[in-house]
């Protein structure tokens, strides 16, 4: 082992910055020795090696270095060569995508973004190229950080003088407000950004991202996670999205995630859609590997075979299967020496078919409708085919429902067609909606009950007013009789008000009413613990209110909704922040679908994971 004692400077160097496997080496020696000595000077730390022992027993202060070598925690369109690749040769193909949809939706994620200022200068960015037109896009930033007080300068958006010494004079005239020595981003821009906390590596992404920013983020992670974040955010994007990495950055093979460069320096990708990922991308191993290497299965990571397999050639004869799809396809109990089958998956995720058997001779086969044929055509056209709902009635004579995904996998060798045939089981979450069916139309019901109520209420006011002229005219003794008939009907009213409240808190799911501005008018018990939500609820928004788990998918989701007339269902995955996961299915529907007077969301906790 070197001695520490006789290391050079650029030891030294190697020593901070290797083991956390960044790149620097870009930057001139004179330059990081300029730097490093101004952290030294800040720490009163007279030696080099001395200063790289106190990184090592503190962490922190690795981060604070690194931020002053690239030039600071957070600046405005820092790197302007970048910005401008970003304003020329991403953001129009992504406006004109918008352009093909109806709403104009335009999504971004800019993850770290510590103060705000880069989710600023894209905003501003935008505002630069549409001009006139910026309020036809429905455009939605999400801006997120770990740390809560830099959230909370980004929600302000003001700033000092010398932090804007990147930003052109004509920018900070048209984009910020003066308050004597102070800036303030204008409203116009505030508007286009949400600030959320989020944790990259415990958090479940934002999804159907357009542009994701994740720029010097990666260089905090821990190595080994960097894989999975890197592919927890090609899940984020949608399949025309582009993903903006740092500079700092070290090199990543992108052909291993399913990503594109568009540029090499400032690590600019573009997302390579599922079909042609699977087509083309090298992390596609399983179909190479089938094709080249069949009798090493052990060495598939066994994480791709949660599904039941079935591998077929183009005679549709079984080359290879799982557990899951013996068990379910081709399993015969009267046969089968099932411990023998059992003891060769302990080797193997996927074992080779030691008989041969025709896809054709299974019951799975006939069972779904032109099965055979979309099989032929996954092959004949080199393309994926997707069957939703299929039902199954396996050999016990149980009822499953099926998503099937028929997936082309390519060789080298064009003679050697071969088709991954993957079974997902669904019948729970088939289940699942059938009853929350059941239990929206008990709502819609329910729904009709208190539009009779608020029929009653109005007929009421009616005859108030009424009564109000005719009370006028006569004597006391009539008001008597009058005000009497007037509690009766407000008594009615009274239980009419509990019989419609019982329905909501009699029923098993969380229910949550709100108004047109997704501001609560009513909660079950049921959605309050479901959501963990404490403190006051009543009249506020969803984004407003006191909980550890992220609504504002849930409050996009209902803006929709109330603005469209239209319902919505969907699956809400989240975590807290004891690490426990929550999933829960979510049905988001109107309470008058030709006036936009609020939305009824009903809430259904699925499981937890831990």
């Amino acid at each position: 082992m070197q001695d520490r004692r006789n290391m050079s400077i650029e030891d030294i160097l190697h020593d901070i910055f290797d083991r956390h496997g960044l790149n620097i080496w870009d930057y001139s020696l004179s330059y990081l020795q300029n730097k490093i000595s101004k952290r030294m000077s800040a720490l009163n730390i007279p030696d080099l090696l001395e200063y790289a022992q106190y990184i090592q027993s503190n962490p922190n202060e690795y981060k604070s270095l690194y931020n002053t070598i690239i030039g600071g925690e957070s600046v405005f369109f820092r790197d302007p060569e970048a910005w401008n690749f970003i304003k020329d040769s991403v953001l129009p193909n992504i406006l004109q995508t918008a352009e093909d949809n109806i709403e104009r939706s335009i999504r971004i994620w800019s993850i770290g973004c510590s103060s705000g200022e880069e989710p600023y200068s894209l905003a501003i960015t935008l505002a630069e190229i549409l001009k006139d037109n910026l309020s036809k896009y429905k455009i939605k930033i999400y801006a997120t950080d770990i740390d809560e007080p830099s959230l909370t300068v980004a929600r302000n958006g003001t700033y000092i003088l010398d932090q804007l010494s990147e930003v052109p004079d004509n920018i900070k005239e048209n984009y910020f407000i003066r308050h004597g020595d102070f800036y303030t981003i204008s409203p116009e821009i505030r508007r286009l950004i949400i600030f959320s906390k989020h944790n990259l590596i415990s958090d479940p992404p934002i999804t159907n991202i357009d542009l994701l920013l994740c720029r010097n983020v990666l260089i905090y992670i821990d190595p080994m996670l960097k894989p999975k974040i890197i592919q927890k955010l090609r899940y984020a994007l949608n399949d025309k999205g582009y993903l903006w990495l740092g500079k700092g950055e070290e090199h990543i093979d992108s052909s291993l995630y399913g990503l594109k460069p568009l540029n090499t320096i400032w690590r600019v990708f573009k997302k390579i859609p599922y079909q042609d990922y699977y087509q083309i991308s090298k992390t596609s191993n399983f179909g190479q590997f089938i094709i080249n290497n069949i009798n090493q299965s052990d060495k598939i990571d066994k994480s791709q075979f949660k599904k039941s397999i079935i591998i077929l050639d183009d005679k549709y004869r079984i080359i290879s299967y799982n557990k899951f799809a013996y068990r379910l396809f081709i399993q015969n109990n009267d046969n089968d020496d099932l411990t023998e089958i059992d003891d060769r998956w302990k080797h193997s995720p996927i074992i080779i078919s030691n008989q041969e058997i025709s896809f054709l001779d299974l019951d799975i086969c006939y069972q779904i409708v032109d099965f055979k044929d979309k099989i032929k055509y996954a092959i004949d056209e080199n393309e994926l085919v997707l069957i939703d709902e299929a039902e199954y009635i396996s050999n016990d004579g149980k009822k499953v429902k099926l998503k099937i995904e028929v997936v082309p996998i390519l060789s080298d060798n064009p003679t050697n067609r071969v088709v991954a045939i993957l079974f997902e089981d669904i019948t729970k979450q088939y289940e699942l909606q059938k009853r929350l069916q059941m239990t929206i139309e008990s709502l819609e019901a329910s729904n009709e009950n208190l539009a009779l109520a608020n029929a009653v209420l109005k007929s009421t006011t009616e005859e108030l007013e009424m009564i109000n002229e005719y009370l006028q005219s006569k004597n006391s003794e009539e008001l008597m009789v009058i005000s009497e008939e007037l509690a009766e009907r407000v008594s009615e009213l009274d239980i009419l008000k509990l019989y419609c409240e019982s329905i909501i808190n009699g029923i098993e799911y969380g229910i949550i009413l709100v108004d047109n501005k997704s501001s609560i008018i009513k909660i079950n018990q049921i959605a309050l613990n479901m959501l963990k939500i404490k403190g006051d609820i009543y009249n506020k928004s969803l984004l407003d209110l006191d909980t550890h788990i992220d609504l504002s998918p849930i409050f996009e989701h209902t803006s929709t909704v109330i603005k469209t007339g239209k319902p919505y269902n969907y699956i809400l995955e989240t975590s807290l922040n004891n690490g426990n996961n929550l999933i829960f299915d979510i049905s988001i529907k109107p309470i008058n679908e030709k006036k936009t007077e609020g939305a009824i969301l009903i809430i259904k906790e699925r499981h937890k994971l831990c």
